[in-house]
């Protein structure tokens, strides 16, 4: 598929999904045909984060297709956060990616990221050609400079919705976050452990079916879980 050469041989995909009916499942069949052939071990798990619309109906069918595919299913919704830790508890492979199925990141991406795997432990994108709204970009610009002032934490674009790191460095890591708030006290964590971390620029795309779940409450909510990881550090 790619000339690039692919270090990881195996991948558990996890995506997180509220209320995704009609994005579902073209992000898996973008998944699904963007994988480069290097992968000898693959594994998407998509969770049901308490959608109120048919996307666990629409999971269900895919996990019944193809058994590569799992599905977990909140019954109400618990938050972002709280979906990929789901994600990553059930993954079974040796590197992790987590990445929005709203196809607004185009999967094809990931061959970049893989090649990155052969030097570094975490890779994650920056969007370079962000197509979100005035009031997503200019709390986005505002929040990077917030978490760089209090956390120290330089990197581009924190909450971009596609990193790809090792499983194993999840452990003795103790998450907490169950909203949005996660990226970032993912990145503060590897961060703090000095992992090898490199990034990728990525094109966003405008989101064409569906609407975000982003909500003024969630940036309130994420400023909470950032004030409390504040108090927690050593």
């Amino acid at each position: 598929m790619t000339s690039k050469e692919v270090a990881l041989r195996d991948l558990s995909v996890v995506i997180p999904a509220y209320n995704e009916q009609d994005n579902i499942r073209r992000a898996v069949d973008q998944i699904l045909s963007g994988l480069p052939p290097d992968i000898i071990q693959f594994e998407i798990i998509i969770v049901n984060d308490g959608s109120t619309d048919a996307t666990g109906e629409k999971i269900r069918e895919l996990v019944s297709e193809n058994s590569r595919i799992r599905g977990i299913y909140h019954q109400e919704n618990m938050g972002k956060g709280m979906a990929l830790r789901s994600g990553f508890a059930a993954a079974r492979h040796e590197w992790i990616l987590f990445t929005d199925s709203d196809l607004q990141i185009e999967f094809k991406t990931f061959i970049d990221f893989a090649a990155c795997t052969k030097f570094s432990d975490v890779i994650i994108g920056f969007r370079t050609a962000r197509q979100d709204s005035s009031f997503r970009l200019y709390s986005s610009r505002i929040y990077t400079l917030l978490i760089r002032l209090l956390l120290g934490l330089k990197l581009t674009d924190i909450n971009c919705p596609f990193k790809l790191f090792r499983k194993k460095l999840l452990e003795g890591i103790d998450l907490r976050s169950i909203g949005f708030f996660i990226d970032t006290e993912l990145m503060y964590n590897f961060l703090r452990k000095k992992y090898r971390i490199n990034e990728v620029g990525v094109v966003s795309f405008a989101r064409t079916k569906g609407a975000s779940s982003v909500r003024l409450r969630h940036i309130l909510e994420v400023l909470a879980e950032l004030f409390a990881l504040l108090g927690r550090k050593p």
